[in-house]
């Protein structure tokens, strides 16, 4: 039976292109400023071809795959300013490893805490782990082997997360050029002052969903390993 390819693939594909979209509006947006939301209905009637529509969608996915880096850094900040913890388990049970490794010889796993337990598991399978980058690296390939359909679950999880954090990112940019846009019209509206506020918005609420499926993906990769190992332990 042939394995399913680990790839991210489609899930890839259309994160990059979605998360491309405001990044896209705010290029447009320094190009040409707007009054208002209906000054876009032109611009979207002359993307109606498929020519126009092909190069756009080219565009916002070169856009979205280029600034990963970028909206990576973004993520690690804003959860740092509103004090978020992405990884689930994964910080505590990185602690938990780093104080049983010394004392794991005379431990009984099954007097043990879950925490605890989970962290006495990744020691005699994979070894130490001293970062979440080693951690998704370890297990990962461990699932792959062992579960293949929650691997496949994981994978998705982090496009999504990838996805919300570049629309996070994207709205961010998006919101400034907003902001800057009455400056450049002849007049001011009500719409050109909500615009701004509006993305903002947009911009926190997608970034607590990329916030959620990163914490997803751990809890999937951590638990499916949990039990899994588990299982090979009886």
């Amino acid at each position: 039976m042939d394995q399913p390819k680990f790839s991210i693939g489609p899930y890839e594909l259309f994160s990059s292109i979605i998360a491309g979209v405001p990044l896209l509006l705010t290029v447009a947006l320094i190009y040409q400023p707007i009054s208002g939301v209906r000054d876009l209905i032109p611009a979207i009637k002359d993307a109606s071809s498929f020519p126009v529509g092909a190069a756009l969608i080219l565009t916002t996915y070169i856009l979205g795959g280029l600034s990963s880096f970028a909206t990576w850094q973004y993520f690690l900040l804003l959860c740092r300013v509103f004090k978020m913890d992405y990884s689930h388990l994964g910080n505590r049970v990185l602690r938990k490893m780093a104080k049983i490794k010394p004392d794991m010889d005379g431990l009984s796993v099954e007097s043990l805490e879950f925490e605890e337990r989970l962290s006495v598991l990744l020691l005699k399978k994979v070894g130490m782990i001293e970062s979440l980058n080693h951690l998704d690296a370890q297990l990962t390939p461990y699932l792959r082997l062992h579960a293949p359909p929650s691997a496949l679950v994981a994978e998705s999880y982090m496009a999504l997360h990838i996805m919300y954090r570049g629309l996070s990112f994207g709205f961010l940019t998006l919101a400034l050029a907003l902001m800057a846009n009455p400056f450049r019209t002849p007049s001011v509206s009500f719409e050109q002052i909500m615009l701004p506020l509006i993305s903002l918005v947009l911009c926190l609420a997608a970034f607590r969903r990329a916030v959620s499926f990163r914490r997803w993906r751990y809890r999937e990769i951590l638990l499916v390993f949990y039990h899994l190992a588990i299982q090979q332990a009886k």
